[in-house]
């Protein structure tokens, strides 16, 4: 095959601007996640199974055959089909859809998935080669030309990923050889390439056609997804026939339905579900995650665009508290942008607990106890709503708790519940709002900075500040372990003196499952759930 370049059509300075702006995490709902995509119309797809194209790659088979049917409740499902199109890529990963040249470990560690290897050339170029085993569900080799096919659509549906990938920069293929030149250096290439906003995919028709252990036979939209083994999988047919997920976004339904036998997996369960689910006889270990609880604020609206309110608020929360009175003690005050525990060095610890220094800030910046206990200035009270959402019980019980801190303080807080999450950081219509986010949800920070903390989809025209900006731009073109360090520091502490973001809680991913599941083990990352190995007894 003679090689093929393709590039894309935005210059040097332009890729600049979309680097500090862009960094939609497209895949997480909690990802990414975050924790749900923008409302799409609800839609039911029956899905034809592709046939073996002939003349592709046998692969010796060292599992199979595929018995049984896995039934898992997950809070939040895709949107689509199409993994370009808001988290839909994080879902389908996280289901054993799709999958990426790159891919993290449990240690976090990154390592080749689809590709075979990856290096760097110079400061500009990597080159990857692809397994030779890899397929497509239709039967076709994975190569470069597919590869390279995949990301430009990537590039041209999700602009988003310009952080990842900059549009700027040139593929050339030939066989299972991609090699990638950037317009400048990308020194988190590694890490880029493992994110499920680059899940390698082509278009058959009106069909999307991954690589996965599992491909889907039917789905509706936000509400449930069937899925069969594919047979031609590299090493054998995955150890499961099939896989059935249903969205609950009731926390307490999804218990109860792995409790009853209903469902074999549940998913972001509480704490305080443990001792039951124990007594139930169903497996259940709390661990560490990539995961963070917290308020996102908007300093546009008053009287949050005050800094000494936001400073206040973030000094005024007892973190402990929450983690005891709602968490059953499981879980970790966060301090920081991201949990230490999953291995994140360089971590600032920006805030704490203090509520009489919170009072102090306060009335150094002139709100003055009413009449009521309510703060006012200038003829102002200190009132503002605070956002909580479905699918996340804890954060609404969070809310509740903060509200009465809130009051001790003399803010007066009104819980406000909001249909879309998502869209409302999108759009800025809230005061301030719970949010969870995988905060290291690609294996590193770099995805949580581009999408809360620089200007991005999520965060427009919300919180922007010029020196993190520069930072972030001069951090993710880094491949200098040293110097990536030094401007984290920086970014962490500009951020921390405007608290556009208030940390809460770190939690601890809680998901039950019954013990005739095996090789099932929940990852840091929420991006691998179900894999090839995944199986039921008999």
């Amino acid at each position: 095959m003679s090689p093929r370049a393709s590039r894309g059509n935005v210059s040097r300075s332009e890729f600049l601007r979309i680097a500090t702006r862009a960094g939609f995490l497209l895949g997480t709902p909690g990802l990414l996640a975050a924790c749900a995509a923008p409302q799409e119309p609800e839609r039911t797809t029956a899905l034809a199974s592709p046939s073996a194209a002939p003349g592709t790659p046998q692969v010796a088979a060292t599992r199979g055959p595929s018995r049984g049917e896995l039934r898992v409740s997950e809070p939040f499902l895709p949107a689509t089909l199409d993994p370009d199109v808001g988290t839909a890529s994080f879902n389908l990963m996280s289901l054993g859809v799709c999958e990426s040249l790159m891919r993290y470990t449990e240690t976090l560690r990154v390592e080749p998935w689809i590709a075979k290897s990856l290096d760097r050339v110079d400061d500009l170029t990597w080159r990857v080669v692809l397994r030779d085993d890899v397929t497509f569900w239709d039967g076709t080799r994975v190569d470069a030309e597919a590869v390279r096919a995949s990301f430009v659509r990537t590039m041209e549906k999700a602009p988003g990923t310009a952080d990842l990938l900059p549009r700027d920069t040139v593929f050339t293929a030939d066989g299972q050889t991609l090699t990638i030149r950037t317009p400048m250096p990308v020194g988190m290439m590694r890490n880029n390439l493992a994110a499920p906003n680059l899940a390698i995919k082509k278009v058959a028709g009106d069909q999307f056609v991954c690589t996965g252990p599992f491909r889907p036979t039917a789905f509706t939209a936000r509400e449930s997804i069937a899925l069969e083994a594919y047979a031609g999988y590299r090493g054998g047919p995955p150890a499961l026939a099939r896989i059935t997920a249903r969205q609950l976004a009731d926390t307490a339904a999804r218990s109860l339905a792995v409790q009853a036998g209903d469902m074999d997996v549940a998913q972001a369960l509480l704490p305080s579900d443990v001792s039951k689910l124990r007594l139930a006889g169903v497996q259940v270990d709390p661990a560490p995650w990539a995961r963070q609880h917290m308020i996102v604020l908007n300093p546009t609206r008053e009287p949050l665009n005050d800094v000494a309110v936001r400073r206040a608020l973030s000094l005024l929360v007892d973190r402990k508290g929450l983690i005891d009175a709602v968490l059953d003690g499981v879980g970790e005050v966060a301090q920081a942008i991201a949990p230490a525990s999953i291995g994140i060095a360089g971590l600032v610890d920006a805030h704490r607990t203090a509520p009489d220094e919170a009072k102090r800030v306060l009335d150094a910046a002139g709100w003055r106890p009413g009449p009521d206990g309510v703060r006012v200035k200038d003829g102002k009270r200190l009132a503002f709503k605070l956002g909580t959402y479905s699918g996340r019980a804890e954060l609404e019980q969070f809310a509740v708790a903060i509200l009465d801190m809130a009051k001790a303080a003399g803010m007066e807080l009104s819980i406000e519940k909001l249909a879309d999450v998502e869209q409302a950081l999108a759009s800025n219509a809230f005061d301030s709002t719970m949010y969870s986010i995988g905060s290291a949800a690609f294996g590193d920070v770099s995805r949580l900075l581009a999408t809360l903390y620089t200007p991005s989809p999520r965060n427009k025209d919300r919180y922007s500040n010029e020196r993190v900006n520069a930072a972030f731009g001069r951090y993710i073109q880094s491949s200098d372990a040293a110097e990536q360090a030094r401007l984290f520091g920086e970014m962490q502490r500009a951020i921390g003196d405007d608290v556009p973001i208030v940390p809460l809680v770190n939690p601890y991913q809680v998901v039950a499952y019954s013990k005739k599941v095996r090789d099932f083990k929940p990852h840091p990352l929420d991006s691998y759930k179900y894999t090839e190995a995944t199986r039921l007894d008999a």
